[in-house]
This record gives C-alpha cells, sequence and structure tokens, in this order.
C-alpha cells in the first residue's frame, strides 16, 4: 500500500501519467448470462448534471436559510436526476468511469473503506459534471466488490459498474452524490460479466484549476448561508487545484483539518479523507487498517501560514462541520505545498473582564513566532470608542514564561462602548490579527466583529451577557463572574434533572431579546437550593459566565450560560412567567449566531402552527425530532430534557408516549431555546408547551343527527379503501372517547379522536395518504369498554 501511494503521488505530479499496461481483470469462473436483463449505460456527466436554474433557486435558499432548509423537499433541487426523490422506481443504470482515487485511499467513509472516484470517460480533461464518488452501502457489496478484483484496479483504470444514485445527508443542500455499486445482488448480463468490469488503462488527466470564491463567497458562516451552489456544485468528486491560499483556524485538532481563504477572503476548508492527511488514530468501522497511513508525515499547518497549492477532490461532510459546505479531500503525499509562516497570536485575556468607569482595561495576548517563522517585531492593541475612528497602544512583551504581551485601554467614562483587535507583525512585515472570541475566520478577520465591552457603573444583567456582536453569538463577557437576576422559567418539575446536556434551570428577565440564560451548577457539588427552585421565582444567581460547546470537536457553536452557579438569593414566589415570544421557525433553520435566533439563545418562545418534518433529523439523538412552521422553517425539538407525553421513539409506548409521526401536526409548540451540535433546539417542557394535537390521517369529525342508545362503532366505508376512508361510532352518553389506528403488529399509528365527547353519533375522515398497504386496526375505547374492527388499506 505505501509503494502504491508513492508511485500515485509522483504520477499526479506531472500533467499526465501512463500507469502499467495491459491489466488484466481477475480468473472468472464461468458465469451464467441473464440474457433477459438489460441496464441502460448513462454517462456520470448525466448522472451529475443539474440545471442552472435549480442550482440558482437553491443558492437563494442557501442564503435566506442555510442548507438545512428542508421544507417541502425544496433540498432535491441540487440533485440528480436520477435520485429516487425524482423517479419511481429508482434507477438501476450501468456507468463506464476511469478511476482517479482508487480503492482503499479515502478512508473515513466506513464499509472497509472500498471507495473510490470515478471520472467520465467521454471527456479527455477533467470538468465540471464529469466525477462521481463510488460508495458501497453493505459490507456485503464491499465483498463482493473485493471477490470481482477491484483492489487489483489502480488510477488510471477504466471500469464498468452497476448499481444507483443515493445522497447522503438527506434534507441538505449539501448532500453528496454518490454511486452505489450493485455487488452482492449482481446479475451477469451480455453487458456486464462481473459487478466491476475492467476495460483498459488511459493517461490521468491534471486536476482542473479553480478558486475558494466558486464555492463561498467570503467567509465560513457557522448558518451556512455563504454556500455557493451554482458554481460549486458541478465539481463533486472532481480532482481540482487551489493556489495561493493562507490558513485561517484548524477547524478540527485532532482530525488535523483547517479552513484557508484567498485573497478575496473567499473560504474553503480542508477534510482529512485520505489516510495522509490526517491526525485520526484508530481505524473505520469494517476496517482493519488505521485511518492514518504510518509512514505519513504530516502535521496540522498553523493559522497564518501560507498554502501555496492544495489538490484533491471536492466533496462535503456531515454531522457539525455541514455548514462547512464544499471541502477540499487532499488524497496523495504532495497533494499540499506549504509557503511562509505567519507569527502566532491567541489566548486574549482582559481584566477585569466586567469595566466600570474607574477601570482600564488590561489586555494580554500570546505572540510568538512559530516554526519556519520570523521573530516577532511588534504587537499593537487597536481601539474605537462610541465606533469612532481607531486609536493604537502599543504592548509590552514578551514574557519569557509564556510568551504573553500586556497593554491597557485607558479609562473611559460611564456607558461608553469600546471595540477592540490586536495586531502581530514580524520583521519580514507579515501581519497576524486577532479580531475577537469567535471561533474560527471570524477570530482573525475584523469585518466579522471585535472583542468588546461597554463601560458599566452597575451590575451586569442578563443582556448584557447574552447581548453579542460576534457571529458565533458568544458573550462579551466571558470569564466573568456575575451575578444576575431574573424568574426561573425552567425547574426540575418540568425539566429532567438527569438530562445529560441541558440542566434544567433558565431564567428570564422580561421577553425582551437578550433576556433569557441557562444556569449550570458545580457538576461534583451542585448547590442544592438551585433543586428548590419553582417556575415563577424570582431570584438572582452567581456564577461564571461560560459557553458550552455540546456537540462534536471542531463545532464553533456555543450556547452562552451561567456556569459554577449558586442561588444568591431568591426574593419572591408565585411570579408571573414571562410569555413565550411567538417567532418564526426561519432563522433557527441556520447555524449559531442568526440574528433572528441568538438573541432568544434561553428564552421562553412559541412557534405556531407546526408539522413534524423528521422524526430522526440528527444522526447525535434519536430523542429530537424536526418541526416546521408555515414560513417553510424549521428547528429540532428536544423530546429527552422535558417531561411531556411526547416522543418520536416507537418503543417508548412502554413509557406510556405518545409517539410522533411525520405529518403530525400542533397548533403552537413552546419552550426554552437551547444550543447545540451546532443548530438551535427547542426544549418543551411539560404537556402545557403542545397546543392542539392532529395525528396525520386525522380529518375533522362530524356530528350526525339522531340520539344512539347504545355505544357501538360501525364498519368503515368503502373498505378496502385508498386513500381515505369513513369510520362511524356512537356513544349514548357523553364521556372520554379515544379512537387510535394500529398496523397489524399492535403499533399505534394515529389518534383519530381523543377527549371528552357529548352523546351523539359521530364520522370520522381517515385519510392513510401516508401509509403503505396493508390491514390495519380501529379501537374505540370509551367508559363501557372498548370495541375494535379491522380495514383493509389497498395502493
Amino acid at each position: 500500500m505505501k509503494r502504491l501511494v508513492l508511485i500515485l503521488c509522483s504520477l499526479l505530479l506531472v500533467s499526465a501519467v501512463v500507469l502499467g499496461q495491459g491489466r488484466r481483470t481477475p480468473p472468472l469462473a464461468k458465469v451464467q448470462i441473464d440474457t433477459t436483463k438489460n441496464y441502460p449505460l448513462v454517462t456520470i456527466y448525466d448522472l451529475q448534471y443539474v440545471s442552472p436554474d435549480s442550482l440558482k433557486f437553491a443558492d437563494s435558499v442557501v442564503a435566506a436559510s442555510g442548507p438545512t432548509s428542508v421544507a417541502g423537499g425544496v433540498w432535491t433541487k441540487q440533485t440528480s436526476a436520477h435520485y429516487i426523490a425524482h423517479v419511481s422506481p429508482r434507477d438501476t443504470v450501468e456507468i463506464v468511469g476511469q478511476i482517479i482515487v482508487p480503492p482503499k485511499i479515502i478512508s473515513f467513509t466506513g464499509i472497509g473503506g472500498y471507495n473510490f472516484t470515478l471520472r467520465d470517460t467521454g471527456a479527455a480533461a477533467t470538468g465540471p459534471w464529469n466525477s462521481i464518488i463510488v460508495r458501497s452501502a453493505v459490507a456485503a457489496d464491499t465483498l463482493a466488490l473485493y471477490n470481482a478484483g477491484l483492489l487489483t484496479y489502480q488510477s488510471g483504470d477504466i471500469i464498468r459498474i452497476r448499481g444507483y444514485v443515493d445522497e447522503y445527508p438527506s434534507n441538505n443542500f449539501v448532500s453528496y452524490t454518490q454511486f452505489v455499486p450493485i455487488g452482492s445482488a449482481f446479475i451477469a448480463t451480455r453487458s456486464m460479466a462481473t459487478c466491476a468490469d475492467y476495460i483498459g488503462t488511459k493517461l490521468v488527466p491534471p486536476p482542473i484549476d479553480v478558486t475558494s470564491g466558486q464555492f463561498m463567497k467570503g467567509p465560513y458562516s457557522s448558518t451556512g448561508k455563504n454556500i455557493i451552489l451554482s458554481t460549486g456544485e458541478q465539481y463533486e468528486a472532481v480532482y481540482v487545484q487551489f493556489t495561493n491560499l493562507t490558513v485561517v483556524s484548524i477547524v478540527n485538532t485532532t482530525n488535523g483539518t483547517f479552513a484557508m481563504v484567498d485573497t478575496a477572503g473567499n473560504e474553503i476548508s480542508m477534510m482529512d479523507g485520505s489516510k495522509w492527511f490526517t491526525n485520526r488514530t484508530g481505524a473505520p468501522t469494517g476496517s482493519p487498517l488505521p485511518y492514518r497511513d504510518p509512514a505519513s508525515t504530516y502535521t496540522t499547518p498553523t493559522v497564518g501560514q501560507k498554502i501555496g497549492m492544495i489538490r484533491g477532490y471536492i466533496a462535503s461532510n456531515t454531522g457539525s462541520e455541514t455548514n462547512r459546505g464544499y471541502r477540499i479531500y487532499p488524497v496523495f503525499p504532495g497533494d499540499i505545498t506549504f509557503g511562509n509562516v505567519l507569527p502566532a497570536i491567541s489566548t486574549h485575556r482582559r481584566n477585569p473582564v466586567h469595566l466600570s468607569s474607574n477601570d482600564s482595561a488590561a489586555i494580554t495576548v500570546k505572540s510568538y513566532k512559530q516554526s519556519g517563522g520570523t521573530p516577532i517585531k511588534n504587537v499593537t492593541i487597536k481601539y474605537s470608542l462610541n465606533n469612532g475612528s481607531w486609536n493604537s497602544v502599543n504592548m509590552t512583551g514578551p514574557n519569557t514564561a509564556d510568551s504573553t504581551w500586556l497593554g491597557y485601554i485607558p479609562k473611559q467614562a460611564a456607558n461608553t462602548f469600546v471595540k477592540y483587535y490586536v495586531t502581530t507583525t514580524d520583521t519580514l512585515g507579515q501581519v497576524a490579527t486577532y479580531a475577537s472570541a469567535a471561533s474560527g475566520t471570524a477570530a482573525v478577520d475584523t469585518s466579522l466583529g471585535f472583542f468588546f465591552y461597554t463601560v458599566l457603573d452597575r451590575p451586569l444583567t442578563i443582556k448584557d451577557i447574552q447581548y453579542t456582536l460576534f457571529p458565533t453569538g458568544i458573550s462579551g463577557y466571558i470569564g466573568d463572574t456575575a451575578t444576575v437576576a431574573g424568574v426561573v422559567t425552567g425547574d426540575t418539575v418540568n425539566l429532567n434533572a438527569a438530562s445529560t446536556a441541558a440542566t434544567p434551570w433558565f431564567i428570564q428577565s422580561g421577553n425582551a431579546p437578550w433576556n433569557g440564560i441557562w444556569v449550570t451548577p458545580v457538576a461534583a457539588s451542585p448547590d442544592s437550593n438551585l433543586y428548590k427552585l419553582r417556575v415563577g421565582d424570582s431570584v438572582s444567581v452567581k456564577g461564571v459566565v461560560q459557553e458550552w460547546r455540546d456537540g462534536l470537536t471542531g463545532q464553533l457553536g456555543s450556547v452562552t450560560r451561567i456556569g459554577n452557579a449558586s442561588v444568591a438569593t431568591k426574593f419572591t414566589s408565585g411570579n408571573s412567567v414571562p410569555s413565550p415570544v411567538v417567532l418564526s421557525a426561519k432563522p433557527f433553520s441556520s447555524g449559531n449566531g442568526d440574528p433572528g435566533a441568538e438573541p432568544y439563545e434561553g428564552m421562553l418562545v412559541r412557534f405556531n402552527k407546526v408539522a413534524v418534518q423528521d422524526t430522526a433529523p440528527t444522526f447525535s439523538d434519536n430523542t429530537e425530532y424536526l418541526v416546521a412552521d408555515s414560513s417553510g422553517g424549521t428547528i429540532v425539538v428536544r423530546a429527552k430534557d422535558g417531561k411531556s407525553k411526547y416522543s418520536p421513539i416507537p418503543g417508548d409506548t412502554l413509557y406510556g408516549k405518545k409517539i410522533l409521526r411525520k405529518g403530525d401536526k400542533f397548533s403552537f409548540i413552546q419552550g426554552i431555546i437551547y444550543f447545540s451540535f451546532n443548530q438551535y433546539k427547542l426544549i418543551p417542557r411539560l404537556d402545557g408547551d403542545f397546543g392542539t394535537y392532529t395525528p396525520v390521517g386525522t380529518a375533522v369529525i362530524d356530528q350526525i343527527a339522531g340520539l344512539p342508545k347504545s355505544y357501538d362503532l360501525s364498519q368503515n366505508y368503502p373498505n378496502p379503501f385508498n386513500p381515505s376512508t369513513k369510520i362511524q361510532f356512537e356513544i349514548p352518553k357523553s364521556g372520554n372517547v379515544t379512537l387510535k389506528v394500529y398496523n397489524f403488529l399492535g403499533q399505534e399509528i394515529a389518534t383519530l379522536v381523543e377527549g371528552n365527547f357529548a352523546t351523539g353519533k359521530y364520522s370520522v375522515q381517515f385519510d392513510a395518504a401516508r401509509l403503505s398497504s396493508g390491514i390495519y386496526i380501529y379501537r374505540l375505547q370509551t367508559e363501557s369498554g372498548m370495541m375494535a374492527k379491522k380495514m383493509i388499506l389497498i395502493k
């Protein structure tokens, strides 16, 4: 493997290569040809191509809502025409392509790592729409490809394979088009003898030159709104080359990934998708080989370092880094060339954090010459008062013990707004900037915000702590010990104290923006007085202003909280809780820092007329579900933190939960805004945080004339039916009534009727448009007993 990687590296360093001639497929046993089967041969270009109009539309949605907007399935606008969202049944096709990245090089996608990229042989050169990644869906297909000799194929070989198009992840504008080969279920035909037929070997074209501005407009935003599909989508899986970039942030220290910008400030992030350019330890799922090649010499570059050239294939990533959009995946040794190294600058501190008119601000940073760089010449604070002109203060240093530099912003009058940043210059005149405490690009880009504070001759309020200029939503008072007051909106009665994520305490001071905050105790010895708090208590709490990243390593988003908190004072009980702020879900579809969402972090909010869009929207937590309102915006709802009866987990019927399904509706859902895994989320507390529940399939209940003499449940009509039918029941006296539908396994499908009904005859229209054909049971439960009947859905 090491020899192969080195050979491939040297070959890719020239403009074209010729690999071994006369490659032969492995010896094959005689196969039985099925002459009745015929699968169309489709070009990779045709599999990948998406119309410019569709991509322009996708750009408009992403710019407004970010890439995770799923309302109405609009995310499929950028998907292959052969994807199942556009064709039914799913297309099975054959493609011919030239291997560019061979099997066993792409390391992180599991199923044994038998994944590779193909280039359309219909074009002489690498170009838009002409490449695709091939990824097995199950281990059995991987084994079949192995037995067909897949691992004997190298870069430059041309093969024919059969399979279908898939997109991953779904419900996302930056989903990645994949060709899923058919291996274990392969049937030999006149066109193909094995599931990976070798055709020949040709020259590998050189990578195509691209710019980061084709993939992202400006710097990375945690909302994902800067991603450009109209000029980026065409390069999925294409082997490309960028030049003259600068490292602006380390995306994931553990994995060794980083982000770069061009001279115009457009950002592209690198992803560790090969065995050479990664710092990961261990092995991928299903593979006996480690993530990292033992011979790899790769080390993560430093912030400010120049990238002369980086090449690789274009793909996206999932999880908390989805909003980085298109990424460059370098593959072979030599795919990155490094340039000059800028001086390092980091670890900002301000003392005091909360300044009065009697205080000057002592600012310290760490700044030093990095390996391969040149010595520091000077470090300077640039500050502005009330958004006026910039002033400069030279810092003294470095402290030989820790490389820190110290400077002072002078005392200012009360209510003065101060913003500032720090620069460090080396002896070559190269300048590195430290603009803010925000993560990623924002930390070094003054167009995205600054360090700031307001001079206050009074104690801090919740609003002071929550209000921020940082695009990632970070407080300007991190590290300060503060005492803040508010009314309790979340306690151990209505939120789960045993939750592994959001602890149950939230306080709020009014319902204007920026006025709610999460409160967390000292983990090892929590203040017992917190457990005595109840919703409606007016209190003050004392603790440290913190930013908590509930999610994956490398995510930029965080939630502001008062940490290590204790109850300072309990003033009164039984106070009115601030009314939930009625909002549109649209801003909450984005990543951290959206100006329409961030001000409501920690506050009670309400979303009206919502429908369940997805019961498993996040890989990180199966208790979460996604709802959308009439704006088309969505928000993830956390079931485990609260104590309501609603759950997306089918097995929770054992705990008396009502199981949610896609299409279920609520007249409203309210709760407290939280943030985790780079997504805003809603935490409902008790059942009262949910409005009227309308399960999918429920229609208006009609009352029929006449007074019944006994309880009765009629046979549905029509039966069999498609897709709707009427169910009639009679009750001779008022009382509690439920009418539910179950599948033949006894699992609840829908609640058609639930509540207190007066004497009468009733008819319910049941719409089963979302259900599959089969036998279903409908059951009437009244105070006198239960009745049930069967009905048949035939589609």
